[in-house]
């Protein structure tokens, strides 16, 4: 990062935004679920997803990890999320060995089509100090 820039977040940390909503409302009656889609760069990732309650998932719980692509998914198939009608979820970043990051959130219908992107960002760092936490508010309609 040239020395007249600021980093977006720690040291040097870039963000590139293309599409960003800090909330997104789910109806669960109707088969609507959230997919994610965490695609790395560099050396093995960590990272965890998370909600108010609990950590959800981190890297070394998927199969295959190491890899360069993570995918889940959030209450996909469910009509209730058991614990609350409305909480924070955040995927929270390390870049103590990954340099890049992308984050993509759809939400998808029952069939699996995506109905609209709510989030997709780069973080890049070279720093290894440096981390990012990306939060969504999820309603339950």
């Amino acid at each position: 990062m040239p020395e007249d820039e600021q980093p977006d977040f720690g040291e040097a940390g870039k963000v590139t935004i293309r599409v960003e909503n800090v909330g997104v409302e789910v109806d669960l009656a109707v088969g609507q679920y959230l997919f994610y889609r965490l695609t790395v760069q560099g050396a093995p990732p960590l990272f965890a997803w998370t909600c108010e309650h609990k950590r959800r998932l981190a890297g070394k719980d998927f199969q295959g990890h190491p890899k360069k692509v993570y995918e889940w998914t959030w209450c996909r198939g469910s009509t209730s999320d058991k614990d609350a009608n409305i909480d924070t979820y955040s995927v929270g970043m390390r870049f103590t060995a990954a340099t890049k990051y992308t984050l993509l959130v759809e939400l998808r219908d029952r069939d699996d089509e995506p109905i609209r992107t709510v989030k997709d960002l780069d973080f890049e760092s070279q720093a290894p100090q440096d981390s990012f936490t990306s939060t969504l508010d999820i309603l339950v309609v």
